[in-house]
């Protein structure tokens, strides 16, 4: 179980995932899980990229096997930012692949800005810069948690969440994934994520980017794909997923399109 004190109040836990030849020195990818997950959601990605490449995959503050949330904790894209990069300070890591998903797709837009010597490409899954409150609502988010638990906001948004293409077993699967996070982490982390706006930093990142999105987006597509479009040289793609989060729901097309970005 390995982990790396962050500061006084943050002890981080992390998977490493290394399957390259000995003989070589792979670059690293970064992968980060979004708002209610834990590291490993990423199950169905480390098979295909840990071959060729060293895969860190943290648990941000508060979720998994990393220390609980202190009371009266403020959150900041630029204090999650400067965690993962103590991590990486910490494990020698100078430069990674960075991969994030729905809300550390987000903090992964300020990681780059914050830290661009830190990152050798980003590839943003379902995340935006801004998320309106509206898009919010829809998802039930702060609000329906405080009223009726995390049960039903996990089970009443499964088939949004992942689509109607993925097996009955998955969908189970990752209802328990999420109800593995404190209540009181994802409200207080969903509270804040609705204030972020990251819009005016876009057109300052110039580490490659690659942005993927649903079909059936979170937000509306043509919206998220407009603030990706002010990010210089970004590369857009939509798949054809019913399920907005489609790191998990289409890992395997996911992967296919970061292993084909990364090596061009």
């Amino acid at each position: 179980m390995p982990k790396v004190r962050i500061d006084d109040t943050l002890e981080m836990h992390y998977e490493l995932d290394d399957f390259t030849d000995p003989w070589t020195r792979p670059e690293t990818f970064l992968l980060v899980h979004g708002i209610g997950r834990h590291s490993g959601v990423w199950y169905a990605w480390v098979p295909r990229l840990a071959r060729r490449f060293r895969v860190i995959r943290p648990d941000l503050r508060g979720f998994g096997q990393s220390s609980a949330v202190t009371p009266g904790f403020q959150w900041s894209v630029e204090g999650i930012a400067r965690e993962l990069k103590t991590l990486l300070d910490a494990l020698n890591v100078d430069r990674v692949h960075y991969v994030g998903s729905m809300g550390a797709a987000t903090f992964g837009l300020q990681f780059a800005h914050q830290y661009p010597e830190r990152v050798r490409s980003l590839t943003c899954c379902t995340g935006p810069a801004r998320i309106a409150e509206p898009d919010l609502s829809a998802v039930g988010g702060v609000d329906r948690i405080e009223k009726e638990g995390m049960v039903p906001w996990v089970q009443g948004q499964m088939d949004r969440r992942l689509g109607s293409q993925v097996p009955a077993g998955m969908k189970e699967w990752f209802v328990q994934h999420l109800l593995s996070s404190s209540r009181e982490t994802v409200t207080s982390l969903e509270a804040y994520f609705k204030t972020i706006d990251l819009r005016p930093v876009l057109p300052q990142i110039k580490t490659p980017t690659l942005a993927i999105f649903a079909q059936h987006h979170l937000m509306s597509l043509e919206a998220a794909i407009g603030q990706y479009k002010a990010i210089p040289g970004v590369r857009l793609l939509v798949l054809p997923s019913t399920g907005y989060d489609v790191s998990v729901a289409m890992a395997d097309r996911c992967v296919d399109a970061v292993l084909d970005f990364v090596d061009s």
